[in-house]
């Protein structure tokens, strides 16, 4: 409620919600159900909103919402991971992979502000943030990737090995895995869509459609998607800890 209440001339609209928030609450109170039909809500009228005007507010939320999908997504991509990932970059234990620092994933390397595009006809795709997770000794390690592909974003983990600071990718598979973020258990496998693009055979993933992700992309900071990002990373640095 408060991102519509923070977009520009959205005062109706805002509105609008509100009286929906104040109908439903006032609807339970007779009904079993929670939830109130749109059609339903759509067709009443009330002292602040007649029928007609609530229908015309939601084709203008409608007309609005691809582009604040593609805000979501650009906001999480550009800003969003980094943060999220930042104290481990700080201490030296991730470092960024550059298209520089790896030929192979140049043409997937996600650029500022490029998922403003995803939504609309071309957009890109299977664009992504790669890191190195450090060891003492790097010949062999982990990197991480949260990339988008055509209808899902994928969160996992791919082997790499690198070599006077220039990272190649070893064709071998991770095995899957799985690890608990407050008691719900994510399932990191490998996926056949997105592994046909993906340089190598190794990317293991844990995936969700955008469709079913943008409203917690909406809410990066509290979101899961930060959360499965961090404890991907967490189990990273254990599993190759373990190793040294």
């Amino acid at each position: 409620m408060e991102l519509v209440r923070d977009m520009p001339n959205v005062e109706n609209i805002y509105a609008a919600l509100v009286d929906y928030r104040t109908a439903v609450q006032r609807v339970t109170k007779t009904y079993t159900s929670r939830v109130m039909n749109l059609e339903d809500f759509l067709q009443q009228s009330s002292a602040e909103l007649d029928s007609r005007t609530r229908v015309s507010h939601a084709f203008q939320i409608a007309r609005q919402i691809e582009s604040l999908k593609s805000k979501w997504l650009s906001s999480a991509f550009d800003d969003g991971v980094s943060e999220a990932l930042a104290d481990w970059v700080a201490k030296g234990l991730l470092i960024p992979i550059t298209a520089q620092d790896c030929k192979s994933l140049g043409p997937m390397q996600y650029e500022r502000e490029q998922a403003l595009d995803f939504y609309r006809r071309g957009g890109p795709r299977n664009k992504g943030l790669f890191y190195r997770v450090v060891l003492d000794e790097p010949s062999a390690s982990h990197g991480v990737a949260v990339l988008f592909g055509s209808k899902r974003i994928h969160i996992g983990l791919f082997p790499i090995k690198v070599a006077d600071g220039v990272v190649g990718l070893v064709d071998s598979r991770i095995d899957d895995f799985a690890i608990f973020i407050a008691s719900q258990r994510y399932y990191f496998e490998h996926h056949p869509g997105i592994n046909t693009v993906f340089p190598g055979q190794g990317f293991v993933s844990w995936s969700e459609t955008l469709d079913e992700e943008i409203d917690e992309l909406a809410n990066f900071e509290s979101s899961r998607t930060k959360d499965v990002i961090r404890g991907l990373v967490d189990h990273a640095l254990k599993q190759t800890k373990g190793q040294r």
